[in-house]
């Protein structure tokens, strides 16, 4: 691969870490199936690639203040990507045309991937009903947070949950 990317063998800064496309590509390698080992490696790749051509100072630094936002306040079930630009001092479309730009998706998918790999982690906790789990990663339905789960992993939360106990077992 160094050779390949025409790299030295030696440190260097290749600028702010793309935190967001790590989080992405830990989603995608546990998503089953080729589908997901396919996803997984264009996110390598794409890491590699931002590497070697780091972005505009600029517009990473207006991602990393969003990125921020949702991290700290993914679970506002009011938070919307009109009310992050607003905060940013920035146009909707500014804020999407930079996200999509550096994280290669939109600031809507963004945010509910982050709030599905949260609720993920929750599952876990056994003491959780899938009502907390919703509102904890910012879903006011417990119903709409069902089916963005659905069509996110594959299985609705109560199948995922029974399926890493029997995992555990």
């Amino acid at each position: 691969l160094i050779k390949t990317f025409s790299l030295e063998r030696k440190a260097w800064n290749a600028g702010v870490c793309p935190r967001e496309l790590f989080v992405k590509l830990g989603s995608e390698i546990r998503k089953p199936g080729i589908a997901g080992e396919i996803k997984a490696s264009a996110t390598g790749y794409e890491l590699l690639i931002r590497a070697k051509t780091p972005d505009c100072a600029q517009d990473t630094m207006l991602v990393e203040k969003f990125i921020s936002m949702i991290e700290t306040q993914f679970d506002n079930a009011d938070l919307t990507v009109e009310q992050i630009a607003d905060d940013l001092g920035i146009h909707r479309s500014t804020l999407v045309r930079n996200v999509e730009n550096i994280c290669r998706e939109s600031p809507q998918q963004y945010l509910t991937e982050f709030r599905m790999k949260h609720a993920m982690d929750l599952l876990h906790d056994q003491e959780l009903s899938i009502k907390e789990i919703a509102a904890r990663t910012g879903f006011s339905s417990a119903n709409y947070f069902g089916k963005v789960f659905l069509r996110t992993f594959g299985k609705t939360p109560t199948e995922m949950r029974k399926t890493a106990i029997s995992d555990t077992q």
